[in-house]
């Protein structure tokens, strides 16, 4: 139960609100310093992050260059035969791992506040 009276930690003397030493003993008060958590969002913009727009935009141009990967990997497919698919499609495959790696970076929640 919190009366808002505060108690010497040197002697358990009660103390005045807002004191800076206590009165029995001397001892120097020590008020515990309130931290506020940081405020993360997703959607808004922070000082190292884009803002819903910019996310977006990031998305569909990765989006983009992923599916025209994806149809130069079929296109090589046709002319180059199943060798130079299989390389492309494993380049593909590393573009959308980085690519994943990316995109949480970017979508991530980040400090606004």
């Amino acid at each position: 139960m919190n009366t808002g009276m505060e108690t010497c930690q040197t002697c358990g003397a009660t103390l005045p609100s807002g004191a800076e030493h206590c009165l029995k003993c001397r001892a120097p008060v020590v008020h515990p310093e309130v931290i506020q958590a940081p405020v993360t969002s997703i959607t808004k913009s922070g000082p190292y992050q884009f803002g819903l727009i910019g996310k977006l935009v990031w998305t569909s141009l990765f989006l983009l260059v992923g599916f025209g990967l994806y149809a130069g990997a079929v296109t090589a497919g046709r002319y180059v035969g199943t060798p130079g698919l299989a390389l492309v499609l494993m380049l593909l495959g590393l573009y959308v791992v980085v690519g994943l790696i990316f995109l949480w970076g970017v979508w991530r929640p980040t400090r606004v506040k």
